[in-house]
């Protein structure tokens, strides 16, 4: 769990999986930032493996696949995400010294 920027806590994994959120210093990797810009039909998604609609869930992205899930959860069960393109990657690099950092 790392703090929020709201005085709240968050999973990591969760921070960075879901694509609203980023990490406001990444030296210290806290505190996570973003949670009020999640969609909220996000909050809304049941996830399939444990059957709660309580917490953001994140979902497959291929365009026919619905299906939604806490990324804890796909830990736990040992789902994995893979890279199909590499194009799809997008990093970018931070100088060491810039104060407004997020990841």
């Amino acid at each position: 769990m790392k703090p929020t920027t709201k005085g709240r806590w968050a999973h990591l994994a969760c921070a960075i999986w879901i694509p609203e959120t980023c990490l406001s210093d990444i030296k210290t990797i806290k505190p996570i930032d973003g949670l009020s810009r999640i969609n909220k039909d996000r909050w809304k998604l049941l996830c399939s493996i444990c059957g709660v609609s309580y917490r953001a869930c994140i979902q497959c992205s291929n365009s026919t696949c619905h299906v939604a899930y806490h990324p804890l959860c796909a830990r736990v069960v040992g789902l994995c995400v893979e890279l199909k393109d590499e194009d799809r990657l997008n990093l970018i690099f931070v100088e060491d010294d810039e104060d407004d950092q997020c990841i």
